[in-house]
């Protein structure tokens, strides 16, 4: 499997925002469940609501269906959001329920880092990124790679006390998924950044990051 940094920043994303580190009323978001008919043969499923921030849980026949092994999802230029499943869900009656976010603005996290302009009313955040990459061949063809990132986590708060406290909730969880990710073997925490004043907010919000590790990604090429 080729190694694929959007795909790993979507994931993220998601796990994320499932995880409630920000508030439902502070993302400005609202969780719904809709219900399909499977009839083990559709396996793309195009949910309601435009604007879907985060797939929170998807169930068949009230087995819960894993992320990446079991489903993806994805959204086109008009905010429609598409799930599809690996194998067709089985026959039934509004026996596929999946649960998700959405709103029709913005959210708190987000794949990159809040700009300086961004105002106030726009904090408590999370942002994050890959910030460096190497890539070594493990064989004289140069057909199969190994490749280790690391991944910059920062969390923004107003004052110094939000966010060292978002900071510690952001480790806390990413130190509860490393091994559990699909497109990632495992996390593990390499260090981290001083607390510092950010932007134009006059001392008022404050960043602080945390930087994990993702190694053994390997790539083998035909």
């Amino acid at each position: 499997m080729s190694i694929s940094n959007r795909d790993i920043k979507r994931e993220l994303t998601n796990r994320l925002r499932n995880a409630d580190l920000i508030s439902i009323s502070d993302r400005g978001v609202t969780t719904v469940t809709e219900e399909f008919n499977g009839n083990n043969s559709d396996v793309e499923f195009i949910l309601t609501n435009t604007g879907v921030k985060n797939i929170r849980s998807i169930t068949v026949d009230s087995v819960s269906q894993d992320y990446g092994t079991d489903w993806d999802f994805t959204e086109n230029s008009s905010g429609i959001t598409t799930v599809t499943f690996t194998s067709a869900p089985t026959t039934g009656t509004n026996n596929v329920d999946i649960q998700y976010d959405y709103s029709s603005s913005g959210d708190r996290i987000y794949p990159d880092y809040a700009k300086a302009t961004i105002s106030i009313n726009k904090f408590p955040r999370i942002g994050f990124d890959i910030i460096s990459s190497t890539t070594t061949d493990l064989v004289l063809s140069g057909k199969l790679e190994q490749t280790n990132m690391v991944i910059s986590f920062v969390a923004y708060g107003v004052g110094t006390k939000e966010t060292e406290e978002l900071y510690d909730s952001i480790r806390s969880f990413l130190l509860s998924i490393d091994q559990d990710l699909f497109y990632l073997n495992y996390l593990t925490p390499t260090g981290e950044g001083p607390m510092l004043s950010f932007g134009g907010t006059n001392d008022k919000v404050f960043q602080k990051n945390v930087d994990f590790r993702a190694p053994l990604l390997f790539e083998q090429r035909s």
